[in-house]
């Protein structure tokens, strides 16, 4: 199961997605002990990451017509690999 979203914020220790839904079918991505795993692509590809949802909060365009939800995510494990590119990426931010 896969969807699409964007990263609305970005830390060490955690980031915040912009996802249309909180669900596919009967899973809820911010269900009890649920685990994500997180694709970010970047300039030198994608790293692969795993967190575990802490909060969603749902989101209503001004219009309200169009709904999305922002999940907060801790990381949870990351490759040795995908942890130094991901905090090159970081660095490159400040």
């Amino acid at each position: 199961m896969s969807m699409t979203g964007w990263l609305k914020d970005i830390s060490e220790t955690g980031v915040g997605m912009m996802v249309p839904n909180i669900r596919m079918g009967d899973c809820y991505f911010t269900g009890v002990d649920r685990r994500l795993k997180i694709a970010i692509e970047l300039a030198g590809g994608p790293l692969q990451l795993n967190a575990a949802p802490v909060r969603y909060e749902k989101i209503e365009a001004d219009s309200g017509a169009s709904v999305s939800y922002l999940i907060g995510a801790q990381i949870t494990e990351m490759s040795d690999h995908d942890r130094a590119r991901f905090s090159d990426y970081l660095k490159s931010l400040r």
